[in-house]
């Protein structure tokens, strides 16, 4: 009898690892003096693409998921093009996410060189391109100049699976996150993302059956298209401005509700406060690349809150949104938005959102068990 005890502990312990994938983390920084093998920042990976190389493997066997962070300790760029194979077996809980460090994280004010960014100046090659199932890319800095032909900041082309882009700024690129696959289902997200002047489209999702939702993002400058899709009946589009695109936004787009843009499209539209051709009312410098918004912009409060399938309350820069949510990446604090909270305090409620229901499972496990041992 003395032994229950014991026993239901064991079994407790043990349904719950069944409840969680491991979290596997590594390190890049292309300021790092030793180039090791990423377990700690002292040892961290030269490249994303070092990263790559030596960590793809089996995710869904291995029970784990992988958390990659870059930063730039010096100021030197990554300027390694970055292939996420298919020797990574990934799902739905078993992904991998690159997120840059807390100190590196990139900002509506503008392109900073002293933060971690991917800059890849080959003719047509893709900065990042994933063939993962399931990969997330957060709070990056990535332009692909090319030599004359630019290419994709961020290419997804798995027939099957989801790709995220949050947080990110995306620059001086032929495209700045495309998703293409004549074949399967790819669901594509983004939001909180800014893509600043790009040789050909801004977002665009082009496949049979997979559907692409956007949140408030910003989307200018681009030669062709500000968001496009090439899919009927697959993509929706909230609380974003885009425009200066030739074509703000182009293909049979479901939902475009809350955005300004310069064509007036979709529904709720919002209007550009005036300022010309770089919404310079809106904007602090959107033609300079600081797309913060000024206190008296049309887009302030204008978008809406907490729209059909969100994924963040945060905007771009950590702050959360409170009860009037902006147009585009940046939340105007004093425009009705919430305060500012530290990144790590956003990331500890974005990533254990879902602790309390664990914990009631658990608990209701745990009866459970401990009834049926009771009963031997």
């Amino acid at each position: 009898m003395k032994r229950k005890p014991f026993v239901c502990l064991l079994v407790f312990l043990f349904l719950s690892s069944l409840l969680f994938a491991d979290e596997v983390i590594r390190y890049v920084d292309p300021d790092s003096a030793e180039g090791g093998d990423g377990t700690t920042w002292t040892l961290a990976y030269d490249s994303l693409q070092d990263w790559d190389t030596a960590e793809a493997t089996d995710l869904q066997t291995a029970e784990d998921w992988h958390h990659v962070y870059c930063r730039s300790s010096s100021g030197t760029a990554d300027t390694t093009n970055v292939l996420i194979g298919t020797d990574w077996n990934t799902g739905s809980d078993n992904y991998i996410l690159i997120e840059a460090a807390s100190t590196d994280r990139a900002s509506a004010s503008g392109w900073d060189t002293d933060k971690y960014r991917i800059i890849i100046a080959i003719d047509g090659e893709e900065a990042l391109y994933v063939q993962a199932l399931y990969a997330y890319v957060d709070g990056l800095q990535i332009e692909s100049l090319g030599d004359g032909t630019p290419g994709e900041c961020i290419y997804f082309s798995a027939a099957s699976g989801e790709g995220r882009v949050s947080n990110c700024y995306l620059r001086n690129s032929g495209v700045g996150v495309y998703h293409s696959q004549s074949t399967g289902s790819f669901d594509l997200k983004v939001w909180n993302t800014i893509v600043d002047t790009m040789a050909t489209d801004g977002i665009y999702h082009r496949t049979l059956t997979g559907s692409c939702y956007i949140y408030n993002c910003t989307v200018y400058g681009c030669t062709a298209d500000g968001v496009q899709t090439g899919s009927a009946d697959s993509m929706y589009v909230y609380n974003s401005a885009v425009f200066n695109n030739t074509n703000d936004f182009t293909g049979e787009i479901v939902t475009i509700d809350y955005c300004a843009s310069v064509d007036n499209d979709g529904t709720n539209n919002v209007a550009e406060s005036g300022g010309g051709a770089s919404w310079t009312d809106d904007f602090e410098g959107a033609a300079t690349g600081d797309f913060r918004l000024k206190s008296g912009s049309n887009l302030v409060g204008a978008g809406a809150v907490e729209p059909t399938g969100y994924l963040s309350v945060y905007d771009i820069e950590g702050t959360d949104r409170g009860v009037a949510w902006d147009v585009g990446a940046f939340e105007y604090v004093g425009g009705g938005g919430g305060s500012i909270v530290p990144i790590i305090v956003n990331e500890m409620r974005r990533r254990l959102w879902f602790v309390p229901m664990i914990w009631f499972v658990l608990s209701i496990w745990g009866y459970a068990v401990v009834r049926m041992i009771n009963k031997l």
